[in-house]
């Protein structure tokens, strides 16, 4: 698959995939040396989503919908903490398209939250400092993310509850998506950044088994 940065350079994404998603693949790639995650957004038409049950049509408009926004949303991505892997840019076909974006790789265990909030961690001998570290490295991180204001009108930052500029309402940058697939490393990193809420973009992804079920009527995001 070719694509194009936003500066206008040609990347070839080939297999195999670094991972994937339910709304995306995840390919590695290197560019003038340095290496590079690219996350590619399925469309309606993707294998994953075919089939006529509720779900799957909720899937098909929930990728449509992603593919008409997300390149604003990247556009206005705000300056996080730099343990947050933000997104570079975008990536579009030859003609402009935009297919996905692309975000720094983090040379970080992929598992390392997963494993500590394991039984077999927690039986096996598991240091409890490092767990206890980790933690409190994520409170901190989270508290950070959480005071990043921005309004839902014009999509300035700011203090306070009110923007200055439009009068607009000044919201919190939340994690909606938050699971421990997107916690790198004992530092921590926070990958699938894009997926956050923030100013006038609402998070409509989530993992079952993470999110606040009052969130969630008949298993759809009230956000």
């Amino acid at each position: 698959m070719k694509l194009y940065t936003t500066t206008g350079k040609p990347i070839d994404l080939r297999p195999p995939l670094m991972g994937q998603g339910g709304e995306a693949w995840v390919y590695k790639f290197k560019l003038d040396g340095v290496a590079y995650a690219a996350k590619i957004l399925k469309g309606p038409d993707a294998p994953d989503f075919r089939g006529d049950d509720e779900k799957q049509v909720r899937n098909r408009e929930g990728a449509k919908e992603r593919l008409e926004v997300f390149h604003h949303k990247i556009g206005d991505f705000p300056q996080l903490p730099s343990q947050v892997v933000a997104p570079i840019g975008l990536l579009t076909t030859k003609a402009g398209k935009p297919k996905g974006l692309y975000m720094p790789v983090v040379d970080e265990p992929r598992d390392t939250f997963k494993t500590m909030t394991s039984a077999d961690y927690r039986t096996g001998g598991g240091d409890p400092n490092e767990i206890i570290e980790t933690i409190c490295n994520l409170g901190d991180l989270m508290s950070q993310i959480h005071t990043t204001l921005l309004c839902n009108n014009c999509m300035s930052s700011g203090t306070g509850s009110k923007c200055t500029k439009c009068g607009g309402k000044l919201v919190p940058t939340v994690i909606g998506d938050f699971n421990d697939l997107n916690i790198l490393g004992p530092k921590p990193y926070l990958i699938d950044a894009d997926s956050m809420q923030f100013g006038k973009y609402p998070c409509r992804t989530f993992t079952e088994r993470f999110v606040d079920p009052t969130h969630c009527v008949s298993g759809e995001s009230k956000r």
